[in-house]
C-alpha cells in the first residue's frame, strides 16, 4: 500500500510539472494583446531588415514591428529551451560586434529586441511597459 501511494504521488508530481511547462507557451497574438493592454501601440511593418536582428535565430524569423517608430523584433519559439538556444546563438554571432543601443526581453518562449537608439531616457517608460506586458502574460 505504501509503495502504491509513493507511485501515485510521484505520477501526480510529474503530471503537474508537465502542465506548468505547457502553460508557459505564448502566441504572438497574446504578446501583442498584452502590449495593447499596456497602451503600447505597435505597427506591423513589411520593410526588409538585413541587420543581425532581422536574421533567423534558431530556425525562426522575427516578426518585425515599429514601436515609437523604432524597430521591435518579436521571436516566438515553441519552447523556452529553443528561446535559450536562440539567445545563445545571437550572443555568439554578436560577441565581436559593437551594436546600437537595444534592450533584450525574454519570457518563456518569447524573445524580443527593442531599439532605443541611445535614447534610453525617453524610452524608460516604454521599457517599463514592455516588462509589464510580458509579466502580465
Amino acid at each position: 500500500m505504501k509503495r502504491l501511494f509513493i507511485i501515485c504521488f510521484t505520477l501526480l508530481f510529474f503530471v503537474i510539472g508537465c502542465e506548468e511547462e505547457e502553460n508557459a507557451i505564448f502566441t504572438l497574438k497574446e504578446v501583442l494583446n498584452s502590449f495593447e493592454q499596456q497602451g503600447l501601440i505597435v505597427e506591423e511593418t513589411r520593410q526588409k531588415d538585413h541587420s543581425i536582428f532581422g536574421e533567423k535565430l534558431y530556425k525562426k524569423q522575427p516578426n518585425l514591428y515599429l514601436l515609437n517608430q523604432k524597430p521591435l523584433y518579436i521571436y516566438i519559439y515553441n519552447s523556452s529551451a529553443n528561446r535559450i538556444k536562440a539567445i545563445n546563438e545571437f550572443r555568439k554571432k554578436t560577441e565581436a560586434v559593437n551594436l546600437v543601443s537595444f534592450n533584450i526581453y525574454e519570457k518563456d518562449n518569447i524573445l524580443i529586441f527593442y531599439f532605443h537608439e541611445q535614447d534610453l531616457e525617453e524610452d524608460l517608460g516604454v521599457d517599463k511597459l514592455i516588462k509589464e506586458a510580458l509579466n502580465n502574460l
